[in-house]
């Protein structure tokens, strides 16, 4: 991008690093809450948010114009928009909700860059995000610059006015629009490469790989390592237990209240199933055996005439994988990734297992924490700040309280994980009141719910409580498969 300055977004990037869950000190990978920490430290506070919003252009940065113009189909959104609703988000619900005279930076943004927030005003259709050749990227960019400005004029006006009630409710909203913009992060990196895959070209999203990334994606060597990263499943003891977010540091009101679910005992695989695994699902005819699917997915599947994962290229004997470093050989050690539910549900039942509810996998991982500690868990984690973008196999390491036998590999990042559990609210679950409460309880139908976190989640979003969803087809996001008998 030729628009602004990437010197300087590197200097800021030292910001997000420091924003995020990977400075010293942070515990069990969890957001710090703002509005404990930051309320008499406005400074850090705008640090943060100036090196969040410095990493989404970062993350734009290797693209052009056109590139940020690109929407092949609905659940895609185009780079230029994510960047200006993620300003949009900031500009109503913090500048115009919280202002006592708030003039807007355009009224005809507030019209393109409005989600699906009804409360808020007539919306573009999301098809139609597309079309957006105007305003230009440049101009989407100097409107990010300007709300930019004004929220740090704000927040050291509310600072200084020393208006504690507004300042404790606009840091609350602060927080909500911080984990908003990790959200458009991880989007603009699965519609970017859902994007890319649809130009016959196959054009890499990043330039120059890591040299870590390109180790991983070029061992392929099933041998190495077998038996210490082989197969097993651990034992989870079940038991009535407290399950959601008790609201001490942020969540989601969708993560709340805390509520008690019983749960039998189980067992959980210690990692995800592998593109090897999968492969074997393939080739002894998965996808032709309407007794491993369900009725849904049967139809989805012939409709779509699904033969394997989104992003897998086969060629006769040879199987490629598109990557958002291009077109790479397939890695059979590494986890199956962007599978939809359908699929991850008809490979459980081919293996005689079953895909772990939300509340097994949520209960398995607050044992792990009982196990490694939390230098561990991150050397295991594969986040968005290693940009890496793309799984990595699991790395087998014993635990400082624990066997390896007892453990569970990559439960943080690399792929979100599908459940069996669909996306409902929890016992005495309440919305967040006004135009806000639009943003997770309406989608309550339809969906199932996904934990853990990938390649393209930041570690200061993601925590155990965390329920991302989405519909039984949808593959475009990193998911991949653990399995539970």
């Amino acid at each position: 991008m030729a628009d602004f300055d990437f010197r300087k977004l590197e200097k800021d990037d030292k910001e997000v690093r420091v924003a995020t869950a990977m400075e010293p000190g942070a515990t069990n990978l969890q957001s710090e809450s703002l509005a404990t920490s930051y309320e008499r430290n406005t400074e850090k506070l705008l640090q943060r948010f100036t090196g969040l919003r410095a990493f989404s252009l970062e993350l734009a940065a290797p693209l052009s114009a056109e590139d940020c113009m690109l929407q092949a189909v609905t659940d895609v959104s185009p780079v230029k928009w994510h960047l200006g609703h993620s300003t949009w988000f900031f500009e109503k619900f913090i500048l115009d909700d919280l202002s006592q005279k708030y003039t807007c930076y355009n009224d005809k943004l507030y019209y393109i860059f409005n989600s699906y927030y009804k409360g808020a005003g007539e919306h573009l259709h999301r098809f139609h995000r597309g079309l957006l050749s105007h305003p230009p990227l440049k101009d989407v960019l100097a409107y990010r610059a300007e709300i930019n400005g004004r929220i740090k004029n704000f927040f050291l006006a509310l600072h200084k006015a020393k208006n504690d009630d507004l300042l404790n409710e606009a840091l609350a909203r602060l927080e909500i629009g911080l984990h908003h913009e990790n959200q458009h992060q991880e989007l603009i990196l699965t519609d970017i490469k859902y994007n890319f895959f649809c130009n016959p070209l196959y054009p890499s999203y990043m330039q120059q790989p890591s040299q870590e990334s390109l180790r991983s994606l070029e061992s392929n060597s099933l041998s190495k390592n077998r038996e210490e990263l082989a197969l097993r499943y651990v034992p989870i003891q079940g038991g009535l237990e407290k399950f959601g977010n008790d609201g001490k540091s942020f969540s989601y009101d969708n993560e709340r209240p805390l509520h008690k679910v019983f749960v039998e005992d189980f067992n959980l695989a210690n990692k995800t199933v592998t593109n090897y695994e999968y492969l074997q699902f393939i080739e002894a005819g998965g996808y032709q055996d309407f007794r491993l699917w369900l009725s849904d997915g049967w139809d989805f599947i012939n409709k779509q005439n699904l033969k394997h994962p989104l992003y897998w290229l086969p060629s006769g004997k040879e199987c490629m994988v598109f990557t958002l470093g291009g077109l790479k050989p397939l890695n059979l050690a590494e986890p199956v990734c962007h599978v939809n539910f359908f699929e991850a549900d008809a490979y459980a039942r081919w293996a005689g297992k079953r895909l772990p509810s939300e509340f097994e996998w949520e209960l398995a991982f607050s044992k792990q924490e009982e196990q490694a500690s939390e230098e561990e868990l991150r050397e295991q984690a594969n986040f968005v700040e290693q940009r890496l973008f793309h799984p990595r196999e699991a790395r087998a390491g014993v635990g400082s309280k624990g066997k390896s036998s007892d453990r569970l590999y990559q439960m943080y990042g690399n792929t979100w994980e599908w459940t069996v559990s669909a996306y409902l609210p929890y016992p005495g679950f309440r919305m967040e009141p006004g135009v806000i409460g639009e943003y997770n309880g309406k989608f309550m139908n339809g969906q199932r719910v996904l934990k853990g976190g990938s390649v393209a989640t930041s570690s200061s979003h993601i925590r155990r409580s965390y329920r991302n969803f989405f519909e039984a087809s949808k593959s475009w996001q990193f998911s991949g498969i653990r399995l539970a008998e």
